[in-house]
């Protein structure tokens, strides 16, 4: 299982683990331990992730019409790819696409505002991935 696998199976085990505890499902807070969590696993990455992650749950989370099953698997793949985009997961495509044309210019908005504090090779495969699907 790779990183990306595991971060989704993960993202499972969070919403299975809410259910349990309590008795009536609130997606919208699964989904703020959920962009918590992936935040905490791009932590060298910090400020990026948190704005790729409010970005999710803006986008997608909160104008959801069936919060009781948020996050849905189409969105935990939304952002199991922002993940692999900030991994430099070889392959990324795999993950990404899902992506629409929005999705892939406000990360590449998001990511150039925060660019002056990404690693250089990061920024680089991150803005190859943007040009490449015609984000910029």
């Amino acid at each position: 299982m790779d990183l990306i696998q595991k971060f989704s199976s993960d993202v499972e085990k969070i919403k299975k683990h809410y259910r349990a505890e309590h008795q009536t499902y609130n997606g919208e807070e699964v989904c703020n331990q959920v962009a918590a969590f992936f935040e905490q696993q791009n932590r060298d990455v910090a400020s990026l992730a948190h704005s790729y992650a409010s970005y999710w749950k803006e986008a997608y989370i909160l104008p959801s019409q069936n919060m009781e099953e948020e996050p849905t698997r189409e969105h935990i793949d939304l952002l199991a790819g922002m993940m692999a985009l900030l991994l430099d997961v070889e392959d990324s495509w795999q993950f990404t696409e899902c992506f629409t044309q929005e999705d892939w210019k406000q990360l590449c908005q998001l990511t150039n505002y925060e660019a002056e504090d990404l690693p250089l090779e990061l920024l680089s495969s991150l803005m190859k991935n943007f040009v490449d699907n015609q984000a910029v």
